[in-house]
């Protein structure tokens, strides 16, 4: 009879015991998928949707969505097992704009990706999709593999919406085509400018050579000599305020331009024009009247 009681005792006791390592294995468990959530929950701070996926089982398991999401409004609820190349499919043909993702379905294949992985320590693929509920469009599709050393090729694939990244890049870009199309238009008037001032340079100095010429036939009329030293003078003078012109683009350009106001007898400026255009005019028979 004593021995019976002392039997179930013990029985009792390690049913006791088992219950109790059992309990111990269940807080190891749960604390260990406490530690993994906030794992997860770290790795996709920035991720409106985010899945746990295992590329050699072709599963996929929802640990993150928000409620604006696409996966949310495909009712996928977090922790329910998904087949991923199914969902990659399915996500593509209802949700990505095609012409923003070529070559979407061939690098998201189990297989190129695990062999994309083997290399690099995750893939970035970025697209456009329809808007989801919070109007959001441009996203950023991350895969990070877990345990490099884990046959089980374990991934987590995050989307983070880029809206404001995109619209950032896409006004940088048009300000750097603004300013290209400024620079050529720069360019461009700095090419008329010198093509003119080659063209306006080359008035004087014939006018100068020419009447040069003239000074050595007509030399020894003292009347004609002073006129045409008189206009050598002042095409001179205008061939240099030419070149004065040209040092002027220099300081524009550098910044270093400064307005400088005189007083000028509108009749000698257009008397030494004439002067720089006579003798060109002459040898086409065209007569010149200053007025």
């Amino acid at each position: 009879m004593l021995n019976i009681t002392i039997d179930k005792v013990r029985h009792i006791e390690d049913k006791d015991a088992n219950v109790r390592d059992t309990l111990v294995e269940l807080q190891h468990a749960l604390d260990k998928s406490e530690q993994e959530r906030h794992f997860y929950d770290a790795l996709c701070i920035d991720y409106t949707a985010a899945y746990l996926c295992d590329l050699m089982a072709d599963t996929m398991t929802v640990i993150k969505k928000k409620s604006f999401s696409h996966c949310a409004a495909e009712e996928l609820q977090s922790g329910s097992i998904q087949c991923y190349s199914q969902w990659i499919r399915h996500s593509y043909n209802t949700f990505v704009v095609k012409e923003s993702a070529p070559g979407f379905m061939e690098m998201f294949d189990n297989r190129n990706l695990m062999a994309y992985l083997d290399d690099h320590e995750s893939f970035v693929y970025r697209h456009r999709t329809l808007p989801n509920r919070a109007g959001m469009e441009y996203f950023e599709a991350r895969a990070v593999r877990l345990y490099s050393d884990d046959d089980s090729y374990k991934i987590i694939l995050g989307y983070r919406p880029i809206d404001d990244i995109v619209e950032e890049e896409r006004e940088s870009r048009q300000k750097l085509e603004q300013a290209l199309k400024r620079a050529e238009e720069a360019s461009h008037a700095k090419s008329a400018f010198w093509f003119n001032m080659s063209h306006d340079i080359r008035t004087p100095m014939n006018a100068i050579i020419g009447y040069t010429d003239l000074l050595e036939i007509y030399g020894d009329d003292v009347e004609k000599r002073e006129d045409y030293l008189g206009k050598i003078k002042s095409s001179s003078e205008y061939l240099l305020s030419l070149l004065n012109d040209v040092l002027e683009m220099a300081r524009i350009e550098s910044g270093k331009y400064i307005m400088d106001e005189t007083v000028t007898d509108i009749r000698e400026f257009d008397r030494s024009i004439c002067d720089v255009f006579e003798n060109q005019l002459e040898q086409k028979g065209i007569r010149s009247v200053f007025l």
